[in-house]
């Protein structure tokens, strides 16, 4: 009789690891959680954190149904990014602290999962593969969910194998706990959680209290979750990934993050060696007539995952997950692996041998580590000795400088500014070309951002350059103009009209300026432009998020600068604030200065 119930299964005795092993693994863990910290310490922000922290940590309007609809809103990352900045303002590690704290629960969970191993070369080898996987190690330094989320599902497979071992029912309320929680953080783990309640049903349905559980902790959070993001699907917004593949979309977006590289013919091979190994896993356990060994139990959960993601591709058009949304797959991979391999051990001298391909995982985030960058957006984090040069040129100028950089860069380069003291924006419209003071380019486009300027810093690491204007450029004032405006009710204030008639024969610099008070707090503010040609079409638009700056307008003065390319059609051009929220605000010591470049 095959049994799926709450006996002892010699393969899930909970052996403990040598006290050497125990001294060995918290040095370990010790260096990489320093390693960790000076990571989320020092890397400047990428632009996924920036959206996050404007439109939910500094709202503090994160709550599904009362926020901005979209992926991109971890909800309990939210939650802990408005703690961080509530208590102690903008700050790297005031928005990370939470993901850096979930590093202890993984290593925790990690070494919990590992006294599962018998084999204890084994056992070292997922240890090492788990703690130094890199990318993985990534998401542990910053403003996203996916580090704690990867936390408390480890957790929540650790008391899934305790649970299907002892049938405790304490434990079963910390898996659904745990997942429950993952999910919180990511909602990418959606298919997941399903499979695991799959499992969870089987092992719980001989005792009534613990279905009313799992229906109660389990179902119906999983329930809610699912019409979450049956939402966000409707409303377009689960975007990341493709229906391509699952080996082309998941298997090799993995490979490429991890090692620089991904190949189909790679991924195939080692879709193809996880399904021959799980063959074998299976026929051990059709031998032994018992369903509940750790490698059996983590291929249900990730064969069933994956067959869940190609049916929801195929039937229903959701996209594979892809690099980061994947890191799942990759965790419950090595789990599988090396709990096989432990297996195989128990009847080959030599079969530790297979578990050395892992070690490259390791390995590799040795190699590859550094202080300065992530692997998926280097090119997002601008170090600070970027923005200070451009501080020092802004003092030399007398004006805010225009900065021309790549549109992922924008919201970041400002956020950088203000924790720096100061304020700017990025414009994106003309890069890599335009009339720019500054240009922060990568070096694809550097043959062609190079003309009129001149080098003065790079960061490889990160594939920016910096890129002054040689010699700085020589503008004439042709518009000079002050202002008090007010709100009047609607979201869009009185228009300011600009000059159009020198627009359509020149480029613009637009030089903005005044001081700026508002009821409501947080207050979503931005200066918005627009030319219109004369059958009132639009030509042109921008607009600068100046919550940027601050969530609360008393009074404070700020400046902005932006270039408008030159427009033929250009019969109107205006300038005005924009606020989603219809709320109150005046505009005081309004000035607007426009500027053509010196013949």
């Amino acid at each position: 009789m095959f049994t799926f119930g709450t006996a002892m299964d010699v393969r899930l005795k909970d052996p403990r690891p040598q006290r050497n092993d125990r001294f060995a693994f918290v040095a370990l863990v010790s260096v990489v959680f320093v390693y960790v910290l000076l990571r989320a310490a020092l890397i400047p922000l990428v632009h996924d954190e920036a959206t996050s922290f404007l439109a939910y940590a500094q709202s503090g309007r994160f709550l599904p149904f009362s926020s901005m609809w979209d992926a991109n809103n971890h909800y309990l990352n939210s939650l802990l990014g408005w703690l961080g900045y509530k208590v102690f303002g903008l700050h790297l590690l005031a928005l990370r602290w939470g993901s850096v704290l979930a590093f202890a629960l993984f290593a925790w969970s990690t070494w919990k999962l590992g006294a599962f191993i018998q084999h204890r070369f084994v056992r070292w080898v997922f240890w090492s593969a788990m703690l130094g996987c890199p990318f993985l190690l990534d998401f542990f330094s910053l403003f996203r969910g996916y580090g704690p989320a990867f936390a408390f599902l480890l957790f929540g497979m650790y008391e899934l194998l305790c649970f299907v071992r002892d049938g405790r029912t304490a434990q079963l309320v910390r898996v659904l706990c745990a997942w429950a929680i993952a999910n919180g953080f990511l909602l990418a783990l959606l298919p997941l959680w399903g499979v695991m309640l799959g499992v969870l049903l089987i092992a719980t349905y001989r005792n009534r209290t613990q279905r009313a559980l799992w229906f109660i902790a389990g179902l119906l959070p999983f329930a809610a979750a699912l019409l979450l993001a049956l939402r966000l699907a409707r409303l377009g917004l689960l975007y990341q990934g493709s229906t391509e593949g699952f080996v082309e979309v998941t298997v090799v977006s993995l490979l490429q993050r991890m090692f620089g590289a991904g190949s189909i013919t790679l991924a195939v091979v080692i879709v193809a060696m996880i399904a021959l190994v799980t063959a074998i896993v299976l026929r051990s356990a059709i031998r032994a007539r018992g369903w509940r060994s750790p490698a059996f139990l983590i291929a249900v959960l990730l064969w069933g995952e994956a067959l869940g993601r190609i049916i929801a591709a195929n039937v229903f058009g959701i996209n594979y997950a892809e690099d980061r949304t994947a890191l799942h797959t990759l965790l419950l991979t090595i789990v599988f692996a090396t709990f096989a391999v432990d297996g195989w051990c128990m009847h080959g001298r030599m079969a530790w041998v297979f578990a050395l391909p892992l070690l490259i995982l390791p390995l590799r985030a040795a190699w590859t580590a550094d202080l300065d960058h992530t692997v998926l957006w280097p090119e997002q984090s601008i170090p600070d000795r970027f923005v200070r040069r451009v501080q020092e040129l802004e003092r030399t100028l007398g004006r805010p400088p225009v900065v021309g950089t790549h549109r992922h860069a924008g919201l970041p380069w400002s956020l950088q500014y203000r924790m720096l003291g100061s304020e700017s924006d990025a414009n994106a419209h003309s890069w890599p070309h335009g009339m720019d003071d500054v240009r922060i380019v990568v070096p694809s486009v550097l043959k062609e951002a190079i003309s009129g300027f001149s080098v003065v810093d790079s960061a490889p690491g990160n594939l920016l350059l910096l890129l002054l204007r040689d010699p700085p450029l020589r503008t004439d004032v042709v518009f000079d103009t002050t202002f008090t405006l007010s709100s009047n009710g609607s979201d869009r204030s009185l228009p300011i009209a600009l000059p159009a008639e020198q627009l359509r024969g020149s480029d613009l610099l637009v030089e903005v300026e005044g001081r700026l008070s508002a009821d409501a707090h947080p207050v979503d503010l931005r200066l918005s432009f627009a030319v219109s040609d004369s059958s009132d079409a639009i030509v042109y638009g921008d607009f600068v998020f100046l919550n940027t700056r601050r969530a609360q307008w008393n009074g404070e003065h700020w400046q902005s600068i932006r270039h408008i390319p030159q427009q033929p059609r250009a019969a109107k051009a205006v300038l005005f604030l924009w606020t989603p929220d219809s709320a109150d605000y005046q505009w005081k010591e309004g000035r607007i200065i426009v500027r053509v470049p010196h013949p």
